[in-house]
């Protein structure tokens, strides 16, 4: 391969990437990146975005106040999102939904027969997978532009951190700052 045809396909790379992050696109990072847990000094209160079930039914974020969430926005072409999201299902699953509300939404622009398509092969998280954000709209609202990124909420539906990349949230370490969230009436 000639080195003028490497540097032509790095310099398309390049503007491809930054066209997409300027056009809003959602990114995301490689699997070594670290996880980045930004923490407000005070909790922030979120706006009241809009997501959709997988049957078309509005949902508020509102909805959920007197509970704790995690709001995770994730892709079905999104690596760390794949890996991701079984261990926000074990968390749910060992916290109970009594506990905390596990939002997975999908960021997909295929809406719900990508993420139909994504559920039929990941059975063990098929039941977790049922809120869409096609259009990202709540997306934008919130300020994400990279995929997964999670968001504790807490009681009064204020942001408490918020985690850029994928984690690990059944990991001791997770699991802490939830029970924290939970530990506050």
């Amino acid at each position: 391969m000639n080195v003028h045809v490497i540097r032509l396909r790095h310099g398309l790379v390049v503007v491809l990437t930054a066209f997409l992050i300027l056009a809003g696109a959602p990114s995301f990072g490689a699997p070594d990146d670290e996880p980045i847990w930004q923490s407000p000094p005070a909790p922030a209160d979120l706006p009241d975005i809009t997501i959709e079930t997988m049957d078309g039914e509005s949902h508020h974020l509102s909805d959920y106040r007197g509970k704790i969430v995690l709001l995770s926005f994730w892709a079905t072409w999104c690596g760390p999102c794949i890996l991701e999201l079984p261990s926000l299902a074990k968390t749910r699953a060992a916290l109970g939904a009594d506990a905390i509300t596990v939002l997975a939404v999908s960021e997909d622009r295929g809406g719900r027969s990508d993420v139909e398509k994504f559920a039929g092969s990941h059975p063990e998280i098929a039941a977790m997978l049922s809120y869409l954000d096609p259009h990202r709209r709540g997306a934008k609202a919130l300020g994400i532009t990279v995929v997964p990124t999670t968001i504790l909420v807490d009681r009064q539906g204020r942001e408490l951190g918020r985690l850029t990349g994928g984690a690990d949230w059944s990991s001791p370490e997770w699991r802490n700052r939830i029970a924290e969230a939970l530990a506050v009436p």
